[in-house]
């Protein structure tokens, strides 16, 4: 029902950033931005959204303020240092806009936007289920 009520209004971008702000870290903590942990087909990332795009492997960090391109058929996951996941579809372009973990805080933020395409948050450690 959340999940429903998130994507017809949109919010669930939103959603996910609070999220990731209150989520308790794990052995993760201190390790700013996101973790490439699945990669599927031609996945991308650049500074700027109009590129240059260089190719993106599995394991390499995304950085605040970097942008991911996904071409057909092809599919990215990036895990936070809280273990919350987003996934990132087809054809899609995502911009993460912040990605980092305030010690002080014990907390993650993170500020993204879907630019054009689909993506799929799993911030199950604070909602006990997957924001769409």
């Amino acid at each position: 029902m959340l999940v429903n009520t998130l994507r017809q209004t949109g919010l669930w971008l939103p959603a996910l950033a609070v999220g990731l702000l209150l989520a308790a870290p794990d052995a993760h903590a201190g390790k700013a931005g996101a973790k490439a942990t699945f990669v599927k087909g031609t996945v991308e990332v650049s500074k700027a959204e109009a590129g240059p795009f260089k190719k993106l492997k599995r394991n390499k960090k995304v950085k605040g303020g970097q942008f991911v391109r996904t071409g057909e058929a092809s599919r990215v996951e990036l895990t936070f240092a809280d273990g919350s996941i987003l996934r990132v579809g087809p054809g899609s372009v995502l911009h993460l806009a912040e990605a980092g973990y305030s010690a002080k805080q014990k907390a993650v933020k993170v500020e993204a936007t879907v630019v054009g395409g689909k993506a799929r948050a799993n911030a199950s450690k604070l909602v006990g289920s997957e924001a769409e």
